[in-house]
Protein backbone atom coordinates (compact mmCIF):
# COMPACT_ATOMS: atom_id res chain seq x y z
CA UNK A 1 0.00 0.00 0.00
CA UNK A 2 1.28 3.69 -0.83
CA UNK A 3 -0.07 6.60 0.89
CA UNK A 4 1.34 10.05 0.58
CA UNK A 5 3.55 11.41 3.68
CA UNK A 6 2.45 12.04 7.41
CA UNK A 7 4.25 14.02 10.02
CA UNK A 8 3.06 11.65 12.44
CA UNK A 9 5.04 8.84 10.90
CA UNK A 10 8.88 9.35 10.62
CA UNK A 11 10.54 6.86 7.99
CA UNK A 12 13.40 4.80 8.35
CA UNK A 13 13.82 3.95 4.89
CA UNK A 14 14.42 5.29 1.50
CA UNK A 15 13.68 3.94 -2.11
CA UNK A 16 14.33 5.51 -5.34
CA UNK A 17 12.21 3.80 -8.49
CA UNK A 18 13.27 4.76 -11.68
CA UNK A 19 13.50 8.51 -11.36
CA UNK A 20 14.81 10.60 -14.17
CA UNK A 21 16.42 13.21 -12.03
CA UNK A 22 18.57 16.59 -13.29
CA UNK A 23 18.26 20.60 -13.45
CA UNK A 24 15.02 21.96 -15.29
CA UNK A 25 15.32 20.47 -19.07
CA UNK A 26 18.46 18.87 -18.10
CA UNK A 27 18.40 15.42 -17.14
CA UNK A 28 21.71 14.19 -15.28
CA UNK A 29 20.44 11.09 -14.22
CA UNK A 30 18.22 8.41 -15.85
CA UNK A 31 16.45 5.82 -14.92
CA UNK A 32 17.74 5.45 -11.18
CA UNK A 33 16.41 2.83 -8.92
CA UNK A 34 17.57 1.57 -5.55
CA UNK A 35 16.78 1.07 -1.61
CA UNK A 36 18.34 1.90 1.13
CA UNK A 37 17.31 -0.19 4.14
CA UNK A 38 16.73 0.96 8.00
CA UNK A 39 19.82 1.20 9.93
CA UNK A 40 21.70 0.79 6.66
CA UNK A 41 25.30 3.17 5.98
CA UNK A 42 25.56 3.42 2.52
CA UNK A 43 28.40 5.59 0.46
CA UNK A 44 27.33 6.93 -2.80
CA UNK A 45 30.92 7.12 -4.85
CA UNK A 46 31.86 9.37 -7.52
CA UNK A 47 34.04 12.48 -8.96
CA UNK A 48 33.00 15.77 -8.99
CA UNK A 49 29.89 16.52 -11.56
CA UNK A 50 28.45 12.97 -12.15
CA UNK A 51 26.12 13.47 -10.14
CA UNK A 52 25.79 12.55 -6.68
CA UNK A 53 24.61 15.62 -5.09
CA UNK A 54 21.88 15.96 -7.23
CA UNK A 55 20.83 11.80 -5.86
CA UNK A 56 21.46 13.67 -2.51
CA UNK A 57 19.44 16.30 -3.68
CA UNK A 58 16.60 14.46 -5.03
CA UNK A 59 16.24 12.37 -1.98
CA UNK A 60 16.43 14.93 0.31
CA UNK A 61 13.40 16.90 -1.63
CA UNK A 62 15.17 19.64 -2.32
CA UNK A 63 14.33 18.98 -6.07
CA UNK A 64 12.02 16.33 -7.22
CA UNK A 65 12.58 13.74 -10.32
CA UNK A 66 11.23 14.24 -13.57
CA UNK A 67 9.69 11.02 -13.67
CA UNK A 68 9.59 8.21 -11.09
CA UNK A 69 9.49 8.19 -7.59
CA UNK A 70 11.12 8.58 -4.26
CA UNK A 71 9.46 6.55 -1.55
CA UNK A 72 9.64 6.27 2.63
CA UNK A 73 9.41 3.05 4.18
CA UNK A 74 8.52 3.00 8.01
CA UNK A 75 9.48 0.89 10.71
CA UNK A 76 6.70 -1.39 10.04
CA UNK A 77 7.73 -1.45 6.33
CA UNK A 78 4.56 0.65 5.39
CA UNK A 79 5.33 2.61 1.88
CA UNK A 80 5.22 6.45 1.77
CA UNK A 81 4.77 8.51 -1.07
CA UNK A 82 7.99 11.21 -0.92
CA UNK A 83 7.92 12.47 -4.27
CA UNK A 84 6.26 15.89 -4.66
CA UNK A 85 7.39 16.36 -0.95
CA UNK A 86 9.79 19.07 -0.04
CA UNK A 87 12.74 19.37 2.14
CA UNK A 88 10.61 20.59 5.19
CA UNK A 89 8.17 18.23 4.95
CA UNK A 90 10.76 15.44 4.41
CA UNK A 91 12.07 16.95 7.82
CA UNK A 92 9.18 16.25 10.03
CA UNK A 93 9.13 12.93 7.80
CA UNK A 94 12.99 11.96 10.09
CA UNK A 95 14.97 12.76 6.99
CA UNK A 96 17.74 15.79 7.34
CA UNK A 97 19.92 16.41 4.47
CA UNK A 98 23.63 18.17 5.29
CA UNK A 99 24.34 19.74 1.83
CA UNK A 100 28.04 20.42 0.58
CA UNK A 101 29.80 23.39 1.72
CA UNK A 102 27.65 23.44 4.93
CA UNK A 103 25.24 26.29 4.06
CA UNK A 104 25.50 28.02 7.59
CA UNK A 105 24.31 31.06 8.28
CA UNK A 106 27.69 32.82 8.69
CA UNK A 107 25.84 35.90 11.03
CA UNK A 108 24.45 33.73 13.51
CA UNK A 109 26.46 32.13 16.64
CA UNK A 110 26.77 28.33 16.93
CA UNK A 111 24.35 28.59 20.23
CA UNK A 112 21.62 30.77 17.66
CA UNK A 113 22.17 28.28 14.89
CA UNK A 114 21.10 25.16 16.98
CA UNK A 115 18.49 26.84 19.13
CA UNK A 116 16.97 28.35 15.49
CA UNK A 117 17.32 24.10 14.44
CA UNK A 118 15.02 22.68 17.27
CA UNK A 119 12.84 25.88 16.84
CA UNK A 120 12.20 25.29 13.34
CA UNK A 121 11.27 21.86 14.20
CA UNK A 122 8.65 23.10 16.82
CA UNK A 123 10.32 21.06 19.77
CA UNK A 124 9.48 21.78 23.58
CA UNK A 125 12.03 24.46 25.20
CA UNK A 126 13.12 21.91 28.06
CA UNK A 127 14.06 19.14 25.09
CA UNK A 128 15.67 21.63 22.81
CA UNK A 129 17.81 22.41 25.59
CA UNK A 130 18.84 19.26 26.28
CA UNK A 131 19.46 17.94 22.95
CA UNK A 132 22.04 21.17 22.81
CA UNK A 133 23.99 20.36 25.84
CA UNK A 134 24.51 16.94 24.30
CA UNK A 135 25.86 18.41 21.41
CA UNK A 136 28.38 20.62 23.34
CA UNK A 137 29.59 17.88 25.35
CA UNK A 138 30.20 15.55 21.90
CA UNK A 139 31.54 18.24 20.45
CA UNK A 140 33.72 20.71 23.07
CA UNK A 141 35.10 22.84 20.72
CA UNK A 142 31.70 24.04 19.63
CA UNK A 143 30.85 24.40 23.41
CA UNK A 144 33.91 26.47 23.91
CA UNK A 145 32.74 28.93 20.95
CA UNK A 146 29.00 28.88 21.24
CA UNK A 147 28.63 32.50 21.20
CA UNK A 148 30.89 32.92 18.22
CA UNK A 149 29.47 33.80 14.59
CA UNK A 150 29.19 31.07 12.41
CA UNK A 151 31.35 32.37 9.49
CA UNK A 152 34.02 32.61 12.37
CA UNK A 153 34.53 29.18 13.14
CA UNK A 154 37.34 26.61 11.13
CA UNK A 155 36.61 24.76 8.21
CA UNK A 156 35.59 21.49 10.57
CA UNK A 157 33.61 23.41 13.47
CA UNK A 158 31.34 24.60 10.80
CA UNK A 159 30.94 20.94 9.40
CA UNK A 160 30.52 20.05 13.14
CA UNK A 161 27.87 22.91 13.58
CA UNK A 162 26.25 21.85 9.84
CA UNK A 163 25.91 18.02 11.63
CA UNK A 164 24.50 18.94 14.65
CA UNK A 165 22.07 21.01 13.17
CA UNK A 166 21.00 18.42 10.62
CA UNK A 167 20.59 16.08 13.70
CA UNK A 168 18.02 18.36 16.07
CA UNK A 169 15.03 16.47 16.28
CA UNK A 170 16.53 13.03 15.98
CA UNK A 171 16.31 12.02 12.20
CA UNK A 172 16.37 8.63 11.37
CA UNK A 173 17.65 9.66 7.70
CA UNK A 174 20.30 11.39 7.40
CA UNK A 175 21.91 12.54 4.34
CA UNK A 176 25.36 14.09 4.10
CA UNK A 177 26.63 15.75 0.59
CA UNK A 178 30.58 15.43 1.10
CA UNK A 179 31.41 16.33 4.24
CA UNK A 180 35.36 15.74 4.41
CA UNK A 181 36.21 18.28 1.59
CA UNK A 182 38.99 20.45 2.37
CA UNK A 183 39.10 19.35 5.92
CA UNK A 184 42.62 18.53 7.90
CA UNK A 185 43.27 14.53 8.46
CA UNK A 186 42.77 15.04 12.04
CA UNK A 187 39.01 16.57 11.89
CA UNK A 188 38.14 13.99 9.31
CA UNK A 189 39.07 11.15 11.75
CA UNK A 190 36.93 12.63 13.93
CA UNK A 191 33.64 12.90 11.76
CA UNK A 192 33.90 9.47 10.79
CA UNK A 193 33.97 8.30 14.18
CA UNK A 194 30.30 10.52 14.85
CA UNK A 195 29.38 8.81 11.72
CA UNK A 196 30.16 5.41 13.33
CA UNK A 197 28.39 6.73 16.85
CA UNK A 198 25.30 6.98 14.77
CA UNK A 199 25.20 3.94 13.29
CA UNK A 200 25.62 2.30 16.44
CA UNK A 201 22.19 4.24 17.52
CA UNK A 202 20.02 2.85 14.32
CA UNK A 203 20.52 6.16 12.16
CA UNK A 204 20.65 5.35 8.22
CA UNK A 205 23.54 7.02 6.91
CA UNK A 206 23.75 8.04 3.28
CA UNK A 207 27.35 9.73 2.83
CA UNK A 208 28.33 10.83 -0.64
CA UNK A 209 32.00 11.39 -1.58
CA UNK A 210 34.69 10.93 -3.76
CA UNK A 211 36.77 9.23 -2.41
CA UNK A 212 36.60 5.62 -1.92
CA UNK A 213 39.29 5.16 0.47
CA UNK A 214 37.47 7.66 2.81
CA UNK A 215 33.72 5.88 2.35
CA UNK A 216 35.47 2.64 3.24
CA UNK A 217 36.45 3.75 6.26
CA UNK A 218 32.63 3.74 7.71
CA UNK A 219 32.45 0.68 6.79
CA UNK A 220 29.32 0.61 4.64
CA UNK A 221 26.88 -2.29 4.13
CA UNK A 222 27.17 -0.83 0.53
CA UNK A 223 28.86 1.63 -1.73
CA UNK A 224 27.15 3.31 -4.79
CA UNK A 225 29.09 4.51 -7.74
CA UNK A 226 26.53 6.85 -9.11
CA UNK A 227 27.99 6.37 -12.93
CA UNK A 228 26.69 2.84 -12.53
CA UNK A 229 23.11 4.28 -11.43
CA UNK A 230 21.81 5.98 -14.47
CA UNK A 231 21.56 4.83 -17.99
CA UNK A 232 23.03 6.59 -20.41
CA UNK A 233 21.36 10.04 -20.80
CA UNK A 234 20.25 10.51 -23.91
CA UNK A 235 19.24 7.06 -24.53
Amino acid sequence: MLRRRSTNTPVRALAIEDADIGYGQMTVLRGVGFTIGAGECVGVLGPNGVGKTTLLSCLAGVRGPGRGSVIGLTGDGERVDLTRTGPEARRFAGISFVPEGRRIFPRLTVAETLRFAHEALHRPRAAADEAIEEVYTRFPGLAGRRHVAAGMLSGGEQQMLSLARAMAGGPSVLLVDEPFMGLAPKVVDELIEYFRELRATGVTLVVADESATTIDQLTPERTLDVRDLSAPVGA
